[in-house]
């Protein structure tokens, strides 16, 4: 669903209260997109193993952003879009577990998924998710969260 302008009416709270109960991607496309002239979904390329923290494969993944490896779905599903799950839940959130079962949520749609770890490329680059962030505008408060704290140790280690 697409969301236009700066000013959220009261009908269209309702249309993003269903669309969100029925997991559907809700993108906003705000004023100051379109003065800018910023082109909606500028790129949609699958994220691959550059856009991960190196060896971050071999590091725990609960609350981590993933970036899915595009192998594991069907051609037409290989975007963008389809990149980034966040790890909630699973034996396979730890790294050695012996179990590898990784539940996790859609970072564009909401929808949860299980995966199993091997799935995953591994934990996406801060730079490569603020550039997500800025090709698909969806509102996600879990993904700025994560930006603003990794900005924020940044700055405190320099």
């Amino acid at each position: 669903m697409w969301c236009c302008g700066d000013e959220i009416t009261q009908g269209m709270q309702g249309e993003i209260d269903l669309a969100t109960k029925l997991n559907i991607p809700i993108v906003y496309v705000l004023d100051h997109h379109r003065e800018e002239g910023l082109k909606i979904r500028q790129e949609n390329k699958a994220l691959d193993t550059e856009d991960c923290i190196p060896r971050s494969n071999e590091m725990d993944y609960e609350d981590k952003i993933l970036v899915l490896n595009p192998e594991v779905l069907i051609k037409s599903r290989r975007t963008a879009e389809n990149s980034l799950w966040i790890a909630y839940n699973g034996f396979g959130c730890t790294y050695g577990a012996r179990g590898q079962a990784v539940y996790a949520k859609s970072l564009f749609s909401g929808q949860e998924c299980r995966w199993e770890r091997a799935d995953f490329l591994g934990i996406v680059r801060p730079e490569s998710l603020k550039q997500w962030l800025e090709n698909t505008p969806v509102k996600n408060e879990i993904a700025e969260t994560l930006i603003n704290e990794q900005e924020q140790n940044l700055e405190m280690m320099l």
